[in-house]
Order: C-alpha cells, then structure tokens, then sequence
C-alpha cells in the first residue's frame, strides 16, 4: 500500500523528544536527542540548528516519516529578524521544505517546522520522497538570518517577567512514522 493510494494511515511509532540530552526509547530503538541548554545565534550562513538533528530509523512498513522540530525564534536586535530555514535528509537539502519567518512585531514566538517524507516510489530529492529507508538517514535542519541587520536568534525568549530577559526554551523534536 502507499499513501496515495487511500489505505488506512496508521501511526506505527511516535518519538517525542525534548532536546534535554536524554534517552527515549520507541520500537525502532532509542534515541539521544542534544541537551540544548543555551540560545542560538544565527549568521548570514546556513548553520545546522542545535537540537534539529536525528538520525532515525523508522520501523518496517513505514510509508511516510513526519519530522517536527519546535523551537523558539526571535529577532536578536531592534531591527526585523528575518530567518531562513532548511531541510536535509543526510547531505541532500529537501528543497521543498524550505521556510522563511520573520518577526517584526513579534520579538519572539514559538515556530513549529514540520515536513512529511513519504517512502516508497521513485526517490525525488527536492521533495524529500525516498524509494526506501531501511538504515538510519540524519534529518536536520540548517538556518541563516537575512542579514546583519535583520538578526535572529533561537532557543531562548526576549521578554520575559515584565522586562527584556534572554530565557532559555528548550526546542522539541517529533518524529512520527506512518505505515
């Protein structure tokens, strides 16, 4: 069966992590996600997003891989933070994936990226479908600000207690795999 075929979707394992450093345990294994305990600084160069990363298996039957990274984002100075954000399985960016934010009125908000693998067909690496995934593939993602004066930074607040205060906010990482 495949997913366009209109057969009965059936979540086969779900993997919920937060990025805390510790072990969690599912049928296809267990997984360590990064303890991220500090915010992240982004460049005007692509640099892969602490916590973003897996290297996952899914189990035997899976017809689509759903990945969903949670994290924080806000502009890191009184300019408009623009971000830009990808996706890759192991070395191929999955260019379908691609995601802009910007916060402007918004010093800082949660940004909830999910992106579906389907498995199974013809492989197509702009659109993340693999013909099969049997053996651990590294999903992550890579982000870059828009320029030096639209910064941007993750993982920790602008505001917070009734003034400017950078509070830690550890992202979260889901993985779901649909057979």
């Amino acid at each position: 069966a495949s997913l366009a075929s209109g057969a009965v979707n059936n979540i086969k394992e779900q993997l919920a992590m937060l990025c805390d450093g510790q072990n969690y345990v599912v049928s296809s294994g267990t997984y360590t996600p990064t303890n991220v305990t500090s915010g992240q600084n982004l460049t005007t160069s692509y640099a892969d997003i602490t916590g973003s990363s897996i290297a996952y298996t899914p189990p035997s039957g899976t017809l689509a891989v759903i990945y969903n990274f949670i994290f924080e984002f806000r502009q890191a100075s009184t300019h408009h933070g623009i971000g830009h954000f990808k996706l890759f399985i192991d070395s191929d960016e999955v260019v379908d994936g691609r995601q802009g934010m910007s916060a402007n009125s918004m010093l800082n908000t949660q940004l909830s990226y999910s992106y579906v693998i389907p498995i199974g067909g013809s492989a197509d690496t702009d659109s993340g479908r693999l013909a099969s995934w049997t053996s651990a593939k590294t999903l992550k993602m890579q982000g870059r600000e828009y320029s030096s004066s639209n910064t941007v930074s993750l993982h920790n607040t602008y505001y917070w207690d009734g003034s400017a205060s950078s509070q830690v906010r550890r992202p979260s990482l889901i993985i779901t795999s649909i057979g």
